[in-house]
């Protein structure tokens, strides 16, 4: 069907300035939540250092407990699975050039009667008596800092705070175009509202077909509405108003002897109404008002339903 707005349509050409706006406010919407995605994420990625130990006595400040960083050493049985050796038997096992000639811990050298620990991963040697101290309050190498064995706060609570964080932008965002293109795909039955509910209406609406759904953009849409009226219409006008996540975007009108065949019988009738939306149509939840006036402007009826613009294509019926 033709309408009197000529090309222009529900969404046409030229109300480019009106969907400006629905096309900000989907924009603005999706920045704002990855701008603040991103401060989430660079704040519990970036710790600030805690204070040196040597800084905090002279001072005389008391720690911060927010900035503490809390060693747990290695308990007994674990210390005790270390491998023990003399020094006579590491030189033995080791020939090459890495098996140093003192302790790293006490910087003594070295006597064949002297008992070694060894730790694992990364082999270095210590004395007994000097490197047991240090597990037992630090779960590192004292010269390369490497963990012997994983322990439960090997990891720093901040790279934690990151990775969740990275999670969290990762899953937010395809979450967040899921619900704007794919949530209105499950309400592919919309409901059909009267205007007023307490008034009587002399055009009562039955249902709205709308095909395809969701509507596609580039593509032919059809509003087909079914009705009936108990009086002949001659002649009338449909006013139009279309709103985009609640705000109001677009008004038209059309003849209403366009839509239909008139003169409107007594009985059952249909209103269709056909258009391309152009291809920059934003998608999502929209809202369709709809006046229909006989041709002395007494309203006949006044419906609401809600449509969606996406990708797909399907066919809905709306019942009243």
């Amino acid at each position: 069907m033709n309408s009197t707005a000529g090309s222009s349509g529900v969404l046409g050409s030229s109300n480019i300035g009106g969907f400006g706006y629905g096309i900000g406010v989907s924009v603005g919407i999706l920045l704002l939540i990855t701008t603040i995605t991103l401060a989430s994420y660079f704040c519990t990625r970036t710790q600030p250092p805690a204070a040196p130990a040597a800084w905090r006595r002279s001072t005389g400040e008391p720690p911060d407990p927010q900035h503490c960083v809390v060693d747990v050493g290695l308990d007994e049985a674990t210390l005790s699975s270390y491998p023990k050796l003399l020094y006579s038997q590491a030189k033995l096992h080791k020939k090459d050039s890495s098996t140093a000639s003192c302790c790293s811990v006490c910087l003594a050298d070295y006597k064949n009667s002297d008992t070694l620990r060894l730790l694992p991963d990364c082999g270095h040697l210590f004395h007994l008596k000097c490197v047991d101290p240090w597990l037992r309050l630090h779960p590192t190498c004292p010269v390369c800092r490497t963990s012997p064995v994983p322990t439960p706060l090997s990891t720093p609570l901040a790279e934690i705070g990151e990775s969740m964080a990275v999670v969290q932008f990762n899953l937010f965002v395809p979450l967040f175009l899921w619900l704007c293109l794919l949530v209105p795909l499950i309400q592919a039955s919309t409901k059909v509202d009267y205007c007023d509910k307490k008034a009587e209406y002399d055009v009562k609406v039955s249902g709205v077909e709308i095909s395809p759904y969701p509507v596609a953009r580039g593509r032919p849409a059809t509003f087909s509405i079914s009705a009936s009226t108990g009086d002949a219409i001659s002649g009338g006008k449909l006013v139009i108003d279309v709103s985009y996540f609640g705000m109001h975007i677009h008004s038209e009108t059309h003849d209403l002897c366009k839509e239909t065949s008139c003169p409107v019988s007594t009985g059952e009738f249909v209103i269709s109404h056909s258009q391309v939306l152009p291809g920059y149509t934003p998608p999502g939840l929209y809202t369709l008002k709809m006046r229909m006036v006989d041709a002395k402007k007494h309203q006949l009826t006044c419906i609401g339903f809600e449509f969606s613009i996406g990708v797909g294509e399907s066919e809905a019926v709306a019942d009243s």
